[in-house]
């Protein structure tokens, strides 16, 4: 019975999501690599709040086995997690070659889309199953602002349809 709640669950967000069809998926090999002397951006306090508050796949959920899990209490309170998001915001992206603008962009994805989960248990107190439970009628979760990069305020929808590899 549990398997089919969560068959169900994939087929309703499956749904949900924007789709990508006609869209070809970028992989870290297509973008071109960078030189010795390219820039970087630091994504140390992104990894060690990960490391800290993201479990190993070892939880069994709903029958399912081998699923990590994240405490996202724990890194909403975790200042490195404050810190790196406005690292983000403040990120001079045209500086970055290809490859690197490339782990930006899918950082931020994850980060953004943790801190609009943890903003909305915060203001309602009230943990969600899913992120489309974020969604409103008049706006899903994936067009709404989710946070700074470089600057410029963007929506989810707007980091997961843009030419990562290309320039800001």
């Amino acid at each position: 019975m549990e398997w089919f709640k969560l068959r169900i669950e994939l087929s309703v967000t499956s749904r949900l999501i924007p789709t990508t069809k006609g869209l070809s998926r970028l992989r870290l090999s297509d973008c071109p690599s960078s030189s010795s002397t390219d820039t970087s951006f630091d994504h140390s306090q992104w990894n060690a709040v990960l490391k800290a508050s993201v479990s190993p796949a070892a939880a069994t959920i709903n029958g399912v086995t081998g699923v990590s899990t994240v405490d996202y209490g724990a890194i909403a309170s975790d200042a490195r997690f404050d810190a790196y998001l406005n690292a983000l915001a403040q990120a001079d992206i045209e500086k970055l070659p290809p490859i690197e603008r490339f782990a930006l962009w899918m950082n931020a994805y994850n980060a953004l889309a943790i801190s609009l989960i943890n903003k909305h248990e915060k203001a309602t107190g009230a943990a969600v199953d899913s992120i489309n439970q974020l969604s409103t009628k008049a706006v899903k979760v994936w067009d709404m602002a989710a946070g700074v990069v470089g600057g410029k305020e963007i929506s989810l929808g707007e980091i997961e349809h843009r030419e990562v590899c290309a320039s800001a």
